[in-house]
């Protein structure tokens, strides 16, 4: 199979006929950070998790309104 070729097979919902919303990446790396902070007990834990600088953790909260 060709690359261009390969690069324009259908997703499954568009065979269908339906839209599916796609979430951006940072939209899903959002939700990803939000999951982990509420269900770790510290910052430092969650941000181990994620495997991110503590820093980095807290520029995200302030970006994004997370608490």
């Amino acid at each position: 199979m060709t690359p261009t070729a390969r690069n324009h097979r259908p997703r499954p919902a568009a065979r269908h006929g339906r839209r599916t919303a796609i979430a951006s990446l940072e939209d899903v790396e959002r939700a990803h950070v939000r999951l982990v902070l509420e269900q770790t007990a510290t910052f430092e834990e969650a941000a181990e998790l994620l495997g991110i600088n503590l820093a980095t953790l807290w520029r995200m909260r302030k970006r994004w309104g997370l608490s």
